[in-house]
């Protein structure tokens, strides 16, 4: 890989990209005032080859994505503009899939964390925009194997010539043949032979998780079954393997191959239907080849594509309820089956049918809607990105009535905090467990966090610093809560009897989990071993490489294999 490489891997990539305007590349220092770039959203790239070294490679180099409009620089809070960051982050992720497809097999990755900042007045003066700080490298660290690169040079080496020297060793071997003949001498032997019986018993091979060179892209769905696991994503390989998007696991870390399920979109949730089956949401328009418009089901064991399940969604599906013979669906559509709905929708378990009689309202305004419960009060809870529901303001959190789909109120309309990506509720206590960065919950505060009782009072809100905690999972199992904290990239947990600080107990070797991007929302399931998975967008865990999948024990130790 070399920074020219780099330029022509790049330009085939923006050339496809259906935003991206303009590509150029070179030091801004080279760049006049002549030299304007005239359409908006443009990308730059300014390359900062560094030594590529015996063990590790490294290139470094920044990509600008111009706003000619000053967007940020004229109201860098109007929700209503074109948001900058975001279209870089887009782009990114883009480009983070197209690389990883490209080269994963030579074992080249992008470094995580992806850096962004704004930038104003570094490009012919009045132009601005975002800036991502990105290094490609290549690392070999403890439980994984080396990468695999394209190897016809060994063969044709002749090192072998030393072999013949090794010719003598057949002299060696008539001196093994007077053992034999002393053999007959100790034909007692074989009564000692069962002694050997008892200890391979003794000693069966533990199955340990490997998940070798991993995945070769994000992942961001994941649901055990058994010692089994079903991973979703955006990957299109794991462990150097062709797999689309979902994959079957068992309790080795090994693909299990008559699943054979393939999407051609992101899957952003996989869920147990309770019949056999998996429904999977997403971005996707196809699975195994046919069309499912961002929503389907697939057969558990085989992966076959279900075709009585009918419906289809115009946009991202973010999270699946299933409730009884229906699902609840949330996400960013504002169709279902072709008729309007307001990022929330009823719909046949069996069939997919659109429920036409539940979310009739105008539903979230806006955004999306990230995750829903059911309420020991036989209510839907969401968290979402929505200013108002049914044309009222709403809390970023919602219980809506089972029956008659209005805001019960519950939640009030003051906790305007976009972080929370997952609230759960314990079946034993009552108690709700949500994220955040901060806000007001009916009169009380709230932080990263958050446990209030099933009157929405807040009970525990604790702080972990200046930013938000991004995605949480309550094992109620066990006894666990889990908050995944942003700024310093470390999965926390807390025990759910006493709530009151983070347990120190927990994999304090934990020094670093990458993320890809800032909109990465990493979650965990735990399966019948009481192991726990994790994915998400991460390269290292603890400060070893792995990429977007790790295996836990309940103490936080790595269970892989070295």
């Amino acid at each position: 890989m070399t920074i020219k490489n780099l330029i022509t891997f790049f330009r085939q990539f923006t050339s496809n990209h259906p935003i991206l305007e303009t590509f150029s590349w070179g030091n801004l220092s080279d760049y006049s005032r002549e030299d304007y770039i005239t359409k908006y959203p443009a990308i730059h790239f300014v390359p900062q080859p560094s030594t590529l070294g015996d063990t590790s490679q490294d290139i470094t180099f920044s990509v600008l994505v111009y706003d000619l409009l000053n967007e940020y620089v004229d109201n860098p809070t109007n929700s209503n503009q074109l948001d900058s960051m975001a279209l870089c982050e887009e782009i990114m992720g883009d480009f983070y899939n197209f690389f990883v497809n490209q080269l994963t097999e030579y074992g080249y990755y992008l470094q995580t964390p992806i850096q962004y900042s704004y930038f104003t007045d570094r490009f012919a003066e009045s132009v601005c925009g975002v800036e991502a700080s990105i290094t490609i490298t290549i690392e070999q660290t403890a439980c994984i194997p080396p990468f695999i690169v394209p190897s016809p040079t060994p063969s044709p080496t002749p090192t072998n010539t030393p072999t013949p020297t090794i010719t003598p060793t057949p002299s060696i071997t008539p001196t093994l043949t007077p053992t034999p003949t002393g053999t007959p001498g100790i034909t007692p032997s074989p009564t000692a032979t069962p002694t050997l019986t008892p200890t391979p018993s003794s000693t069966p091979p533990v199955p340990v998780f490997d998940v070798g060179v991993g995945f070769n892209s994000r992942t961001t769905a994941v649901l055990t079954d058994g010692t089994d696991v079903f991973v979703g994503g955006d990957f299109t390989y794991y462990k150097n393997t062709a797999v689309d998007r979902i994959v079957k696991i068992d309790g080795n870390g090994d693909i299990i191959p008559t699943f054979t399920a393939t999407s051609n979109g992101s899957i952003w949730t996989i869920v147990d239907d309770g019949i056999g089956g998996l429904l999977l949401g997403g971005t996707f328009t196809q699975i195994n080849g046919t069309t499912a418009n961002r929503i389907a089901r697939i057969d558990k064991t085989t992966g076959a594509l279900d075709t009585s399940f009918t419906a289809n969604s115009n946009n991202v599906i973010y999270s699946i309820l299933v409730d009884g013979s229906d699902i609840i669906v949330g996400g960013s559509f504002t169709t279902m089956n072709g008729v309007s709905r307001g990022r929330i929708a009823k719909l046949s378990l069996s069939s997919g049918v659109l429920d036409t009689s539940a979310f009739t309202g105008a539903g979230f305004n806006q955004n999306e809607v990230r995750w829903v419960i059911k309420n020991l009060s036989g209510n839907y809870v969401a968290a979402h990105r929505a200013a108002n529901y049914d044309g009222s303001a709403t809390s970023r959190l919602i219980e809506i009535d089972s029956s008659t789909y209005a805001d019960t109120g519950l939640f009030g309309t003051s906790l305007t905090d976009n972080a929370i990506r997952q609230i759960y509720q314990d079946s034993s206590t009552g108690y709700y467990y949500f994220n955040g960065n901060g806000g007001t919950l009916n009169g009380n505060g709230t932080s990263k966090v958050n446990r209030c009782d099933s009157g929405a009072t807040i009970v525990n809100a604790i702080g972990l610093g200046g930013v938000p905690a991004s995605a949480c999972y309550l094992d109620e199992s066990n006894g666990w809560f889990y908050v995944y904290y942003t700024q310093g990239n470390l999965y926390v947990r807390y025990d759910t009897s006493t709530f009151t600080t983070t347990d120190t107990t927990w994999n304090t070797n934990i020094t670093s989990v990458s993320r890809i991007l800032n909109i990465d929302t990493p979650f965990l399931s735990t399966d019948s071993n009481n192991k726990i998975f994790v994915v998400g967008g991460f390269n290292l865990w603890a400060s070893q490489q792995f990429n977007f999948i790790v295996r836990l024990n309940q103490d936080g130790t790595l269970d892989c294999s070295n």
